[in-house]
């Protein structure tokens, strides 16, 4: 799909992200654009323009990052303001494309404001992290793991979770947060194990353990789980007695060699 960017962030920034992410040649981007719409009319002039490219470009999907950057209204809980405003999404989704708008949640859940602007759209998805916590019982570190809550009018999957492995996020439908947080941390096990090209200890595992994709767990979880990964035979153990001199110490068995 080709995408269009409607950003409020900087020309900078998205140079800087094209360059260390390597964005691809169909996302296009309007960086920061000067021309803010401050009212209705100058806010429908701004959507006829991204109607034609839209048009010009063959663009599949619009984003507007965020709707609060960019909506003409004075009062996010000004129900007529926004039913207004929003309607003017219609002149680009009318050309065949489809609309996505960011906008905040409320602190109690749900969307920030009033009601206008998630009665205008089709699908409503909101965004949040799990609420982890750590072997320590602290709320722990940042996995990558999102859940993606979905309502609408085109009966779309009521519960996704993705799953960030170092280069994408993976959507799992159907599956709770701790099957896809587990499966991605074994995936990076593996990995790490398998990239280290000798038999390595736990601690190894840890000191090995790459800065993207999933956090390094605990020494319990991370015990628990190569335990887990030997007993399944997708990992083997390769010397140690087990001990705490003599750790064991895990290989990947040569018939599920990873392909470099």
């Amino acid at each position: 799909a080709r995408v269009l960017v409607v950003s409020e962030e900087s020309t900078l920034t998205w140079q800087r992200r094209r360059q260390d992410e390597g964005l691809p040649d169909n996302l296009l981007v309007i960086a920061s654009p000067s021309f803010m719409p401050d009212d209705l009319a100058s806010w429908r002039e701004t959507c006829d323009w991204v109607a034609e490219l839209v048009i010009k470009h063959s663009i599949d999907l619009v984003v507007f990052d965020t709707w609060a950057a960019f909506a003409p209204v004075e009062s996010e809980n000004d129900n007529a303001q926004v039913h207004r405003a929003a309607q003017s999404f219609r002149r680009i989704s009318e050309t065949g494309a489809a609309v996505l708008v960011f906008h905040h949640m409320a602190k109690g859940g749900g969307t920030r404001g009033g009601t206008a602007l998630p009665a205008a759209v089709d699908t409503i998805i909101e965004m949040r992290k799990p609420k982890t916590i750590s072997d320590e019982g602290e709320e722990a570190e940042d996995d990558g793991i999102r859940i993606f809550d979905c309502r609408g009018r085109f009966d779309p999957p009521s519960h996704l979770v993705g799953a960030w492995n170092g280069h994408t996020y993976v959507l799992e439908a159907g599956k709770s947060t701790k099957h896809i947080k587990v499966s991605n941390r074994q995936d990076a096990i593996r990995e790490t194990i398998h990239r280290c090209g000798v038999p390595v200890p736990l601690k190894g595992i840890r000191d090995a353990w790459p800065k993207s994709g999933p956090t390094c767990p605990g020494d319990k979880t991370l015990g628990r789980d190569l335990k887990d990964l030997v007993r399944s035979g997708e990992l083997m153990t390769a010397g140690g007695s087990g001990g705490a001199n003599d750790p064991y110490r895990y290989a990947v068995p040569p018939a599920l060699g990873l392909m470099e």
